[in-house]
């Protein structure tokens, strides 16, 4: 029976691993290799989609056959179903005008278009694919907006009318004023999440901002229920800086994790004043359904942040933000991503939970990852980034470390004066842009994966007292032709299993030989035996390489924040070349 894959990273905890793969195991990729099958074109734009592979399993389309539907949500304003087995088109639906490539958005223009950016969601109780696009009138910026769109995954077809997100309001109440969401501001690059609470089928939304350079910069969470059939309608909205700005939801365009009636995510760039701003922070937020006697709302119930902005700029840490930022950095308006040491987004990566051992594992910009119990992060307060408090701050982590590369001992990743970590260690960047691969290994128990900019494939125990141990690294790195400054994003990476079956485990990576933030470059996918290591001479563990595109001279064109997605034998990447590459046996 085919798996389905319904969202990204595979399950509502973002382990991006499916754990139900019976054909890619170790000794099959290592004795047959994998072959690159067939490829979708997708229409409409040069790049094709930043979105992951959907896959529909037995969808009856209206031919009368039976078929796995590949589904796509394009830059073009296109969602596109192809047979996931062959490629063969099956339906294709445009939904709006897309954004022409415009320096307003993307200051390198690698984009043509911008609209469905984000990956999108699959009910298939329903039979429905939900996505967002950012469409506007005359292909401008300026006339941009955000539609939410319910769609029938047989033909394409419309299951409710197109909901726009513009003007969806959060009331932080305490006599703060009111948020609008803007749509012209936003950039929704976070795949979609769902779920069923109370009885509310709700898709959650979260997004950031074209511009962190702006006022208007902040991160929103908007949630739209889908209980009523025909029909779509915003139920809540909630923005995680009310009285500043800052705090973009973006993780390399992970989605929120999810577990019962809470969304956990990490913010990035912005102002620290809890409750109502939460810059620089590993986030809990709960939703409460509507009932008759009140409105469905969404709240801020934990978060946790190891320093403050107005820290990382030199000035009194406790201040909600900087005083004078300094000259070079994208508050004064420069692009992001500038690798100034006032850009370390700690939402850089996504963030995945662990619900079996009731924890959070996340890491950004400066390549420090944090674990963090569920229920208990601690809600840190701005008087706990003085000097005499920062170490009882840190203290509410479990595990706080080095986690995608090492600078050497005796180099704090909690360090009182978090200035001491404004420096390129090794004359490179770190930056964590991949959601961590969380897995449970006959061999090890519960592993944690990375790969961060400029390094290697990196592999951790996860303790029982949620502690780190560091186990091996991969010989392979990322991004070898930048020279070790940029080199965006590191290593996308995933993993496919048959449970805890010893042997079956895989681990999938694309990375980049140059810096796909600012330029067009190839990619290179490999294949890992994530759990049985080998030894170097220098003592150290290497992680086995099984199968290597670069051995084949088989190249293809990176697609920035896409891991591979393994399913039913098959492995799906998207290029950046206007299509969706298939690997197999």
């Amino acid at each position: 029976m085919p798996i389905a894959v319904t969202q990204r990273g595979f399950e509502p905890s973002r382990s991006n691993v499916n754990l139900h793969e019976t054909i890619l195991t170790q000794a099959s990729v290592r004795q047959k290799g994998i072959r690159r099958l067939f490829t979708i074109p997708l229409y409409g734009d040069h790049r094709g989609t930043e979105a992951t592979t959907l896959i529909a399993p037995t969808v009856k389309t209206r031919d009368g056959k039976i078929r796995d539907l590949a589904i796509h949500g394009t830059m073009s304003n296109y969602v596109e179903a192809h047979d996931a087995t062959t490629g063969q088109p099956i339906w294709r639906q445009h939904l709006g005008v897309a954004i022409q490539g415009t320096r307003a958005i993307d200051a390198y223009l690698i984009n043509d278009h911008w609209g469905f950016l984000s990956t999108g969601i699959l009910d298939l109780a329903e039979g429905a694919w939900g996505g967002v696009s950012w469409s506007s009138p005359d292909g401008s910026a300026a006339k941009a907006g955000f539609w939410f769109h319910w769609i029938n995954i047989v033909d394409g077809s419309p299951l409710a009318p197109p909901l726009s997100l513009n003007g969806a309001v959060y009331n932080p109440g305490g006599g703060v004023a009111s948020q609008r969401f803007s749509s012209a501001e936003r950039k929704q690059r976070c795949g979609l999440a769902m779920a069923t609470i109370g009885g509310a089928k709700t898709v959650f939304i979260a997004a950031g901002s074209v511009s962190e350079s702006l006022a208007s910069n902040r991160g929103w969470v908007i949630a739209v229920d889908v209980t009523t059939k025909g029909a779509a309608k915003i139920a809540a909205a909630w923005s995680s800086t009310a009285r500043y700005s800052g705090g973009g939801i973006w993780m390399a365009a992970q989605a929120p994790a999810v577990l019962g009636n809470k969304l956990y995510f990490m913010t990035g760039n912005g102002a620290f004043d809890p409750p109502t701003d939460l810059g620089e922070c590993l986030v809990e937020l709960q939703y409460d359904p509507g009932t008759a006697n009140a409105p469905a709302r969404l709240h801020a119930t934990d978060w946790f942040s190891p320093f403050s902005d107005a820290a990382r700029n030199g000035d009194d840490p406790t201040l909600p933000q900087p005083r004078e930022p300094k000259k070079g950095g994208h508050e004064n308006g420069n692009p992001s991503n500038t690798n100034a040491y006032t850009d370390m987004d700690l939402g850089s990566g996504g963030l995945g939970i662990i619900p079996e051992l009731a924890c959070a594992i996340g890491a950004g910009k400066d390549g420090i990852v944090y674990v963090l119990p569920l229920g208990a992060f601690g809600k840190t307060q701005n008087a706990d980034f003085a000097p005499a408090r920062i170490a009882g701050n840190y203290a509410k982590a479990k595990y706080i470390g080095w986690f995608t590369f090492f600078p050497g001992f005796g180099i704090s990743p909690a360090p009182t004066d978090i200035t001491s970590l404004n420096k390129l260690f090794d004359g490179k960047t770190h930056h964590q842009h991949s959601t961590p691969v969380a897995y449970k290994s006959s061999v090890h128990g519960w592993m944690v994966f990375c790969w961060g900019e400029n390094a290697s494939l990196r592999a951790w125990k996860v303790n029982a007292d949620l502690t780190l141990t560091f186990l091996a690294s991969s010989d392979e790195t990322a991004s070898p032709n930048t020279g070790g400054v940029g080199g965006m994003p590191g290593g996308m990476i995933s993993l496919s299993a048959n449970g805890t079956t010893p042997g079956s485990a895989v681990l999938w990576a694309s990375v980049p030989y140059g810096n796909a933030n600012s330029e067009i470059t190839n990619g290179r996918l490999l294949a890992y035996d994530p759990e049985n290591f080998l030894a170097r001479g220098d003592g150290s563990s290497r992680i086995q390489k099984l199968w290597d595109s670069q051995d084949w001279a088989l190249s293809y064109v990176f697609n920035k924040f896409l891991p591979p997605t393994p399913a039913n034998g098959k492995i799906y990447l998207a290029n950046y070349a206007g299509g969706v590459d298939v690997y197999g046996p």
